[in-house]
Order: C-alpha cells, then sequence, then structure tokens
C-alpha cells in the first residue's frame, strides 16, 4: 500500500472508532460542538499569547550572538579566522539544533517544547561566560605548544564551540518549535497546509525582536553595562519566555490537531481557500536554503569591509549593519505573510525572489557607493536639516540612514526566501517518510544555516583577498543568479495544484533574469570602487594611491599626497602611518625608548607592525631577536613601501614575522621579553581595543622579563578626556610604576601629540646615564638626530609624569576591562570635552626626582629649561616656546613646518572648490596660518550658494574672530533660520550679542541654546557670564547677597565640563565682586591645574592674592604671567603697582 494510501486507510479507521485525534474525549452533539468551538478559541488565544514571547526570544538570542563573539575574541584573539570560528561555531549549533529538535516538535506538544527549550537556552547561557574563562585557562599549555597556524585554527574554532555548541543547540531549536507552536494554534487553515505564513509571522515577529536586540546591544547594553550583564541579561528573558510558554501549554491543555486531520470537524463549504504553494523537489529547497544563506551572510561580510572603509573605529557601524539586516528580515517575512495567495502561491516566485535578491543587493551598493563618492556621507543630503548638535549623535543619524539604504533592501528580499522555502518544503520525502511542519522548518533551516557559515567564511578567507570586495560581492550576486536558474529550471518541471502543468517557457524568463545581473553588476559597480570610496574619505583631488590592497581582515592603502609629498598608511579608511614631522618622531621615540632604558634587552616583541617604524627603530639596537606580530598579511607590503623610514627592518636577519593577534601571541609565547613595544592602533578600533584593557595589560605583565620594560603607543585624536585618562588608569593600575612621556609639536595642519605610557616590572628606572651610554652607539644616536632626539636631554624632555601624579590624574574613574571597554564605546565620559594636547598639563609634573640617578648639573639644568619649553608648547605657545629654549632642537623643525602650512592650504582650497565639507577644513587651516581674509572669503562663497548651518557657523566664528560682530550675527541667524535648533549657532549668538553690549538679547539666546541642548557647558558658562553682566555691581554694593543666577549656571557648566576655563575665570571674577576671596581663590586655582598658562586665571587669582594681603603670591602669579607672555601691559602696570606699594 502506497504512503498516502496507508493514510488514508488509517484515517478511515480513525473516523469509524470515534473522535478525531484533535478531538479525542469530546461528546459528539450539541455539547461536543460548542467544547470544539472553546477548544478552537483557546487555541487562537494561545497562539496570540505566544506571539509577543516570539518577539522576546529574538530579542535575547541576538544578544547573545554579539556578546559571545566579544566574550571568545578575548580567549581566541581577533584575527579574522578566530572571529570565523566564533561564528561557525555560533551558526553550526543553531543549524544543529534545528534539525534535530525539528522532528521531534512535530510529536508532542510543541508549546511545551519551546518552553523547555527556551529554559534550557536561558540556563545554558548563563555558563557561557563561566566556560569561556574556563577555557581560556585550560587552553593556553595547548596553544602555546602548538603555535601560529592552521593548527592554531583548529584548536580555537575547537574551544569556541565547546563553549557555546549547546546553547547555540537551543537556540536553533527555537524556531521549528515555535512554527509548530503557532501553526497548529492557527483557525484558518488545517494543520500542516501553508506552512510557510506560519513561517513568515514566526520569522518576521523572532527577526523583528533581534533587531531591537542587537541595536540595544550595539548602541547601549554592551556600553552601559558590559558583556557579562548584558549576557545574564538575556538569559533571564529566555527564562522568562521558557517559564510563561509552559504556563500557556499547561491552560491551552496540549490537545493539538495533527498534520493529517483538521482543527475541527469543517464543512467542504469551509474549507480553507488556500491550500498553499506547490512543493519543490527537497533537493532543490535545501540547496536553495544553502545558497540563500550562503550569500546573504556572504554579503554581510562584503558590507562589513565597506563600513569599516567609511567608518574606520566606529563599533556603532557595524550595529547599524546588523540592526538594518534583521529589520530587513523581519520585513521580507512580514511582507511574505501579508502578500494575496496567488502572489504568495505562484510557481515562480522564489525564483522571482532570488532574482531580485542579486539584483537589488548590486544595485543598493552601486546606489551607496556612488552616492559617497560624490558626496561623502550625507548620501541624502539631510544633514543640513538635522537639529542635532552634537557631532556624535549627527553621526548615529547619518550612519543609520547609510546602513538603511545600503542592507535594507537586500535584505528585505532575504526575509521572504526563508518562509518561501518552507511553505514549498515537500510534506513527504521521496521514500514516503512524511514531514511535519516542525520538521520541515528544522531541515530548512539547517541548510540555511550551513550557508551562513560558508557564506562569510569564503567571503572572508577566499574571496575578497583573492578577488576583492567588489568582485566577491558581484560573484555571490552571480551565485544567487545561479539559485534563480535552479529553482526556474526545477519548477519548469512541476505542476500547479489541481494538476494542470506549469509551462516551461516561463522557466526561462527568472534564468534570463539571473543572466542579466552579470550585466547589471558590471554597468553599476567597477571594480576599483571600494579604492574610490576611500579615495573619497582622504581625498580625491590630493592624493594618488600607490598600494591598496584588500587583505581577509583589513583594507591596506599606501597614498602620497599631491601637494606636500606626505605619505599615508591607511587601514581599514584610518590613517595609522604618515610621514608627517611630530608623528614621525613619536614612533621613533616609541621603538627607541623601551631599549634606551632596559638595562641589557635581548628578546624584543613588537606588536602590530604598521608602516614597521617602531621596528625599525628597534633594529637599531644590539638585540638578538624581535619579533614582530601582526594580525593582516597585507601590512605587509604597505610596511615595505617605508622601508625608508623603517631601515629595512624585514629584511633584518633578526626579525620574525608572525601573522597573528598580538594578545593571543603574548598569552601563548613560551619565552619572555626583555622589552615589549605596543604599536597598536586606536583604541576604539574594532581590532585593537583588546589591547587597552586591565586583562590585557595584565597579560603582556606575565610575558616580560623579571627586569623587562613595556612601551604602549597612546593617541590623543579620538578620544575625551576621560577616555584618556580612564586608559591611563587602566594602566597604572596594572603597572604601579608607570612614567607618561608626551612628543608635542607642530605640523602644517597645527599642533598635535601623542603619549607613550611606559611600564618597567620594578621601580621606575629611568637613568640618564644609561640612555647617555646607549646614544654613543653612532648608529641608535645617527637614527634619533635627524628627529631632535639625539641627546639625553631631548629624550628626557619628553618626560611627562611619573607614578604619583599619574594615579592623582586618574583616581575616582573606572577601569577599561575585557567586560567593559568604555573607551570603545559611545558612554558618558565620551561627550566631555575633546583630548588636546593642552588637557595633557592637567598632569605635566616633570622633576629630576623621577630619574633613578641625579642627572649631572648641565643635564639637569637644561632639563628645566626644555621642560618649561615642553609645557609651553602643550599649551599651543610655539613661538614663546623657541624664546625659552632656542636649544631646543624640535622647536625649530615645528616653526618651519607651520610656515608651510598656509600655502598647503590655499592650494588645498583650489582643488576643492564648491566642496563644502573639505572647505570647512581649508578654512580652519587658513585662519590657524593668519589667513582669516581668505577663509572668510571661502565660507562666504560656500554660504551664498548652499546655506549650510554647519558652514554657517563656522563663518560667524571667523568673522567674531575678525572683529566682525555683525557679521557674525548675521550668520548665525542664517544657520538658525535653516534649523532652529542649533544649539551651538544660538550660544554663539548670544556671545556676539554680549560683545555688542546687548545683554538682554544675549541672555534670551543663551537661554534658548540651554533649553536646546541642556548637556552643552559653554552655553551654561556664557549665559552665567551674561547674567553676571546684568546684575553688575549687586554683589559689590549688597554686603552678602549673592547673585544665584549667574552662580548657578557656571556650576552647571563646571559640572558638565570641569576643564571649562571661560567658567573658572567667571566665576572667579563673580567671587571677587562679591568679595567672596576664599571661593574666589579656591575656583581659580582650581582652573589653573587644568590650564596653568591662561593669562585670565593667573591675572585674577593675583589680584585675589593681593585683596587678601598676600603680596607674595600675587608678585608670583603676575612674574608667571609675565614668563608666559612677556609683553602682557596690564601684568606688567599690576606688578609695578605691588613694588610700589610693598
Amino acid at each position: 500500500m502506497s504512503p498516502p494510501a496507508a493514510a488514508r486507510a488509517a484515517k478511515g479507521r480513525d473516523s469509524a472508532m470515534g473522535p478525531q485525534s484533535g478531538d479525542r474525549g469530546l461528546p459528539r452533539g450539541g455539547a461536543g460542538a460548542k467544547m470544539r468551538a472553546m477548544s478552537a478559541t483557546r487555541r487562537t488565544w494561545t497562539r496570540w499569547a505566544v506571539l509577543p514571547l516570539c518577539f522576546a526570544s529574538g530579542v535575547a538570542g541576538l544578544s547573545y550572538e554579539l556578546v559571545w563573539h566579544r566574550l571568545l575574541a578575548v580567549v581566541l584573539g581577533n584575527a579574522s579566522f578566530a572571529t570565523a570560528a566564533v561564528l561557525a561555531a555560533v551558526m553550526g549549533g543553531m543549524g544543529a539544533g534545528a534539525l534535530v529538535v525539528g522532528r521531534y516538535a512535530d510529536r508532542t506538544d510543541a508549546l511545551r517544547l519551546y518552553g523547555v527549550l527556551e529554559l534550557a537556552l536561558g540556563c545554558t547561557a548563563l555558563a557561557v561566560p563561566a566556560l569561556a574563562t574556563f577555557a581560556d585557562s585550560w587552553s593556553l599549555p595547548l596553544l602555546t605548544a602548538i603555535g601560529p597556524g592552521w593548527g592554531s585554527f583548529a584548536l580555537r574554532f575547537a574551544i569556541a564551540s565547546a563553549v557555546v555548541l549547546v546553547p547555540a543547540f537551543f537556540l536553533g531549536a527555537t524556531l521549528p518549535a515555535l512554527v509548530r507552536a503557532v501553526e497548529t494554534r492557527s483557525p484558518r487553515q488545517s494543520v500542516g497546509q501553508n506552512i510557510g505564513q506560519s513561517v513568515g509571522v514566526v520569522y518576521a515577529l523572532n527577526t523583528a525582536g533581534a533587531a531591537l536586540g542587537c541595536a540595544v546591544t550595539g548602541y547601549l547594553a554592551l556600553g552601559a553595562f558590559g558583556v557579562r550583564t548584558t549576557n545574564l541579561t538575556a538569559a533571564i528573558i529566555d527564562i522568562a519566555v521558557g517559564g510563561l510558554a509552559l504556563g500557556l501549554a499547561f491552560i491551552d491543555g496540549g490537545e493539538v490537531p495533527t498534520d493529517d486531520t483538521p482543527g475541527a470537524e469543517t464543512s467542504a463549504a469551509d474549507a480553507p481557500k488556500d491550500l498553499g504553494p506547490a512543493p519543490l523537489p527537497e533537493r532543490t529547497v535545501l540547496g536553495l536554503a544553502f545558497i540563500a544563506g550562503f550569500v546573504v551572510l556572504g554579503l554581510e561580510a562584503v558590507w562589513t569591509r565597506f563600513f569599516l572603509l567609511v567608518f574606520g573605529h566606529d563599533v556603532h557601524a557595524f550595529s547599524a549593519m546588523l540592526t538594518s539586516v534583521l529589520v530587513g528580515l523581519a520585513i521580507g517575512a512580514a511582507t511574505y505573510r501579508l502578500v494575496p495567495g496567488i502572489l504568495r502561491n505562484a510557481p515562480r516566485l522564489v525564483p522571482a525572489l532570488f532574482v531580485a535578491l542579486g539584483a537589488v543587493a548590486m544595485l543598493s551598493l552601486s546606489f551607496t557607493t556612488h552616492r559617497y563618492v560624490a558626496g561623502g556621507l550625507d548620501i541624502l543630503g539631510v544633514d543640513a536639516s538635522l537639529s542635532i548638535t552634537r557631532s556624535h549623535e549627527r553621526g548615529i543619524v547619518l550612519q543609520a540612514i547609510f546602513a538603511a539604504l545600503t542592507v535594507l533592501p537586500t535584505a528585505i528580499i532575504a526575509g521572504a526566501i526563508f518562509p518561501a522555502l518552507v511553505g514549498r518544503h515537500p510534506a513527504a520525502a521521496t521514500s514516503g517518510k512524511a514531514y511535519g511542519s516542525g520538521e520541515r522548518t528544522g531541515r530548512v533551516l539547517f541548510a540555511n544555516t550551513v550557508g551562513t557559515i560558508s557564506g562569510p567564511l569564503i567571503t572572508t578567507l577566499v574571496l575578497v583577498p583573492v578577488v576583492g570586495i567588489v568582485a566577491a560581492s558581484l560573484a555571490l550576486a552571480c551565485l544567487a543568479g545561479a539559485g534563480a536558474a535552479w529553482g526556474s529550471l526545477t519548477a519548469g518541471r512541476g505542476t500547479r495544484h489541481g494538476g494542470k502543468p506549469t509551462p516551461p517557457r516561463r522557466g526561462l524568463v527568472p534564468v534570463i533574469g539571473a543572466a542579466l545581473i552579470w550585466a547589471l553588476a558590471f554597468l553599476s559597480l567597477p571594480t576599483d570602487m571600494m579604492q574610490r570610496v576611500l579615495a573619497q574619505k582622504i581625498g580625491p583631488s590630493h592624493v594618488s594611491f600607490e598600494l591598496y590592497e584588500e587583505g581577509r581582515s583589513a583594507t591596506v592603502a599606501v597614498v602620497r599626497n599631491q601637494i606636500n609629498d606626505e605619505r599615508q598608511i591607511f587601514i581599514n579608511g584610518i590613517n595609522e602611518v604618515t610621514t608627517r614631522l611630530v608623528h614621525d618622531q613619536s614612533f621613533e621615540l616609541l621603538g627607541h625608548l623601551g631599549l634606551l632604558l632596559h638595562p641589557d634587552p635581548e628578546d624584543v616583541a613588537v606588536i602590530c607592525l604598521g608602516g614597521g617604524l617602531a621596528a625599525g627603530a628597534v633594529t637599531r639596537h644590539d638585540v638578538e631577536r624581535i619579533t614582530i606580530v601582526d594580525l593582516e598579511p597585507a601590512v605587509e607590503l604597505a610596511a615595505r613601501a617605508f622601508e625608508e623610514l623603517n631601515h629595512h627592518a624585514l629584511d633584518d636577519p633578526r626579525v620574525t614575522l608572525i601573522i597573528d593577534d598580538g594578545r593571543a601571541h603574548l598569552r601563548t609565547t613560551e619565552g619572555r621579553y626583555d622589552v615589549v613595544v605596543l604599536d597598536s592602533t586606536h583604541p576604539r578600533a574594532v581590532d585593537s581595543w583588546i589591547l587597552y584593557t586591565r586583562e590585557f595589560y595584565q597579560t603582556a605583565q606575565r610575558s616580560l622579563a623579571e627586569d623587562g620594560v613595556l612601551v604602549q603607543w597612546l593617541p590623543l585624536h579620538g578620544l575625551s578626556a576621560d577616555e584618556f585618562r580612564i586608559i591611563v588608569g587602566t594602566f597604572v593600575e596594572t603597572f604601579p610604576e608607570t612614567t607618561l612621556w608626551t612628543n608635542v609639536g607642530f605640523e602644517p595642519y597645527g599642533q598635535t601629540a601623542y603619549s607613550l605610557l611606559v611600564a618597567t616590572q620594578g621601580r621606575a628606572s629611568i637613568d640618564p646615564h644609561r640612555i647617555e651610554t646607549r646614544l654613543q652607539d653612532p648608529i641608535v644616536a645617527g637614527a634619533l638626530a635627524p628627529w631632535g632626539l639625539g641627546s639625553t636631554a631631548e629624550v628626557l624632555e619628553c618626560l611627562h609624569a611619573g607614578p604619583e601624579t599619574l594615579s592623582d590624574w586618574t583616581r575616582g574613574l573606572p577601569i577599561n576591562t575585557d567586560d567593559l571597554p568604555l573607551t570603545q564605546f559611545v558612554t558618558g565620559y565620551t561627550g566631555g570635552a575633546a583630548m588636546t594636547p593642552d588637557r595633557l598639563l592637567e598632569a605635566f609634573a616633570p622633576t629630576p626626582s623621577l630619574l633613578v640617578a641625579p642627572p649631572w648639573p648641565e643635564l639637569a639644568e637644561t632639563l628645566a629649561v626644555r621642560w618649561e619649553a615642553q609645557g609651553l608648547l602643550l599649551a599651543g605657545a610655539l613661538g614663546r616656546a623657541q624664546s625659552v629654549c632656542p636649544e631646543c632642537a624640535k622647536v625649530p623643525m615645528f616653526t618651519a613646518a607651520m610656515a608651510e602650512g598656509a600655502d598647503y592650504y590655499e592650494e588645498l582650497g583650489r582643488r576643492y572648490a564648491g566642496d563644502d565639507g573639505r572647505l570647512l577644513e581649508v578654512a580652519a587651516g587658513l585662519a590657524l596660518h593668519g589667513r582669516r581674509a581668505a577663509a572668510v572669503e571661502l565660507l562666504e562663497a560656500a554660504a551664498d550658494a548652499h546655506g549650510d548651518p554647519t558652514v554657517l557657523i563656522h563663518l560667524g566664528l571667523l568673522r567674531a574672530a575678525a572683529g566682525d560682530l555683525d557679521g557674525a550675527a548675521d550668520a548665525y541667524r542664517d544657520a538658525l533660520s535653516v534649523d532652529e535648533g542649533r544649539a551651538l549657532a544660538r550660544t554663539n549668538l548670544g556671545r556676539v550679542y554680549l560683545e555688542l553690549g546687548q545683554v538682554d538679547a544675549g541672555i534670551f539666546e543663551l537661554e534658548r541654546a540651554v533649553a536646546a541642548d541642556p548637556k552643552l557647558a559653554e552655553a551654561h558658562a556664557a549665559l552665567g557670564y551674561a547674567r553676571m553682566q546684568r546684575s553688575a555691581g549687586v554683589g559689590a554694593s549688597g554686603g552678602g547677597h549673592t547673585d544665584a543666577g549667574p552662580e548657578g549656571a557656571l556650576h552647571e557648566a563646571l559640572r558638565l565640563d570641569p576643564r571649562q576655563r571661560s567658567a573658572y575665570v567667571s566665576l572667579g571674577r563673580l567671587f571677587l565682586r562679591q568679595r567672596r576671596y576664599d571661593d574666589a581663590q579656591e575656583v581659580l586655582s582650581r582652573g589653573l591645574t587644568y590650564h596653568p598658562y591662561d593669562a585670565d586665571l593667573l591675572f585674577n587669582l593675583a589680584v585675589v592674592e593681593e585683596r587678601r594681603g598676600n603680596s607674595a603670591a600675587a608678585r608670583a602669579h603676575l612674574e608667571r604671567l609675565l614668563f608666559v607672555d612677556p609683553g602682557d601691559e596690564e601684568a606688567s602696570l599690576a606688578l609695578a603697582s605691588l613694588g610700589a606699594s610693598g
């Protein structure tokens, strides 16, 4: 007997014996009908109650994926193959769970099963952090024994699998159980019919929850609560979902229809009209599911590389992209469920979707790349209409728009493919075995998951390195086209419902469409498109490419500035190495300093190669072994392009280059290094954040020999002052004997600085005699002298602060950890003042006491002068520094570099005429170099052409600086007429009114600015000053009366930004007016700790001390002021007056 005949016979026997399986125990007649109606109502109610659980499950599920990736990154390293191992382990577990549990879901109460799975998922997920920690310690001896290479990759994959496989299994198993639970409670159709609709509902809701989970986890939870707390929260959500599902199953009773019986006795007239689509062969369905997963996740790898080029270090770029993917999948699944049955059941729908998948992916990528190349990040031209003051918030909005336009259309198509394939999976195998809805869903999900594992692995490790990013996307689009052809040809041999044959001619339509994808791709996306994207980011009219290489982990480029012949290395769109003066001085210091300080260095490790400048500096010393570790093989090509600067370091026989994660290398190395040089990139970088945490520093400490020295590169740019201090404090916690070194100077682009953190295993050992001895080596001295670092004094002038100062400076701030790397995310510490060279003055305390041996008299004398000049350079006083220290070799270099700046910006302005974004940079550069009139002319032309509020704000600043207050007010008013929410424009307008003597108008505008952006510290400071102006004399004439208005605003400014200079000056003057001299002395002294060279603070502090009767202190402050600025006539008169009165 055939399986269908056997099924019909069994059904007949059941009918003869009594009630159907869905109605067991229900009496016949009116009472039975009523009870069956109640049962149907209960099932419908349960179905609706399950749907919110489906959404919540998605929220937790995506949180796990993000959290587990970060957990295992610190265990396995941050190399591309380690990331691939985590992804493969998670997706593999999910696929296995879907396949195995899908079968069982059809033979039990699926809702009860779903509850059990969610409970199991939550409980096992709770153990993942502990398992990761255990795996970290357990795997260390094995990884050490195996060493870097593919054997290490295999072991890391095994570790990742062991940690996440079980919870990933339960995570994947929940979807088939959910589909079955919803389908068996559907009142619209008999169980087993048109399963695609049920899948569409479940998949849409679950994916929508995943999108929310991605956004919340990526933008908020990881940066606010950390990895472990986020994992705990997701586990609690799953446990709660599991408990609620079990409760619903208990209420529902668990009596659900089976696949071959109606949910209630249904007449022919009431039978469902929508019988679902005609099935495709199982092999075709599973093959297409594999292709869909391969293409979509492969495209995600392509999008990630594209976003890295555009957004660089921004950790939120990946969250924006992934959220867009998930939102698109949810929309696609919901759309499939909602479209009319005639379209949903069309025989050619699946081939058409695959054609659309490839075509839309290429068109979307083509649109965003072309728009970016044409006009930058604001691809829709909406930036001018965004009423957002803060740059990072504006960036998030533009980023979200960029991600949506790149990713969302393709993801919508992909979201419809999955339920369409499940709906076309045959209800029985060719062997006659019947498939229930849970098993059908599980089989399709398993095949899809295998594709999602293979796609990013092959794209990242094979396609991109071999053919490039654009060609990889073309290949993926063509694979989608091949899927369309396969599905079309297979469907062309099938039949429609009712036995009508499908016309074969129609099978050619998707095939032709698939063939057209190639032509579409070639026309829309030239293979060098990503290079054009990078050129647009850097500046297409003034740079040329010497090298462009798309590796497996990074895109590496070497470019030359056509104006000043400067060369730069860009890694993933970020300028990592350059031939700029201060930058290269700092790299030389990075490579040499540890070897100058160590008593007898032999083994040296350099983590991160970059341009090889630090590694090349190490080769100038007499050491035995130099190990260089970098993530990306393509970086070697870039380093060879800088061989004239890195002394051909890679050809040195003592050098060994290892392609691996630097942190993983230090964990697993058997030896101990005398010197470790951490040439790591930015703390925000997706591949370097793990090199700035407490756990990494502890690993680095264990890799040091007993007398070892560790030197870490620490940039200022891209960090707030608090984030910089957090990194310093984290370093100091592990290495109490830390010293901070700084190289500060000037280039054609203005002031810049880089810092180095130096740690020793014992007491900080800075021995000037040892440094002097090392510099007697002509190779070492010859390498340092051209950079103004060739003598002991020139090296030691970069000493910035010692352990006690750094401990005090960072006290009270949190520590950067693997669990909560604050400096990688936008947190409460991000929005403060940017880290600029003058902020380093807060911790500037170089003294001879930091040296282990006293300097000889001549050295002590010259160091005092050099450290004074260094402080002036930090304060931006280049001219004064040169007059104070004429023997300082670096200062004339800085003066010469600055002299080139005006002509550079003039030429840059000519090359970018009409480009508003770059004209802002040009105008700022011209103003910096004294060509303010030319800068104003540039911005006036741009403002007349476009009326961009940002341009108008900068125009107002330039006019105000030139003394054109009326013109400045006009510019600010024009900006506000375009966007009245710009708090910065309103703040500046209020300041102009104050300078014009229109105090009430100024207060009105400043109060509106504070209302528009309550966190804008400078608006509060200006408002406090304005209220002081209006209430002038009240405090002085009213005895003890205090004007709380200005004081409150000024205190709020300092609460928001403790470094707000103008607030300290105004508050000190307010207290002076009110004769609160102790308060004035305290607030002005506090301001001076942040701004020790500020003339206003020094002068007002002198006045306070004079009023208090402390003439000696007043005189000292005035003398200090005149040292900083000998031309200050008011200070000279005040000092003369003090002398006369004394």
